[in-house]
């Protein structure tokens, strides 16, 4: 039986590895719920800010409401085009284990829609050539990325 410094230190660790699983079970949880009702309220007081859209889009696909995730980003990408991180707010990763076909076909096309609105920027087609990998889209995602290349 550690004794001492040492025994304090593990009974530490435990602790914090038993803070970090409740910590991962609430952001995946109900607290969700209340995280979206902030979003929207704060969204009630002042519509233009894209960057609330692409936070409160992954709120809604975390809770596995795909058509509100979706609905979102669009406004974030009309609000703010030139910001790319609308695309990948939501990891591509999780992009690819979605298990809504449509919300992943919908996403390419609003990063198609981002490199015509930000006039084909590298970092767009970063953004898109990203998703495109998740999706196992190999060729397509190395396109993009020559693309992203090519520009520098």
């Amino acid at each position: 039986m550690p004794t001492g410094r040492l025994r304090w230190w593990l009974l530490g660790l435990i602790i914090l590895g038993w803070a970090i699983e409740q910590y991962e079970a609430l952001k995946n949880g109900p607290v969700l719920v209340y995280i979206l009702a902030d979003f929207d309220k704060s969204l009630q007081l002042d519509p233009t800010q894209g960057h609330r859209y692409k936070r409160r889009a992954l709120t809604h696909f975390k809770l596995g409401q795909y058509d509100s995730a979706l609905a979102d980003i669009a406004t974030a990408v009309e609000l703010t085009p030139g910001d790319t991180s609308n695309l990948t707010w939501i990891s591509p990763s999780l992009v690819a284990k979605c298990p809504d076909k449509a919300f992943r076909d919908c996403i390419l096309k609003l990063a198609d829609k981002t490199i015509e609105r930000t006039n084909g920027s590298a970092d767009a087609y970063r953004a898109r050539g990203s998703l495109y990998a998740s999706l196992g889209e190999y060729d397509k995602a190395r396109t993009d990325f020559d693309t992203v290349v090519a520009a520098k």
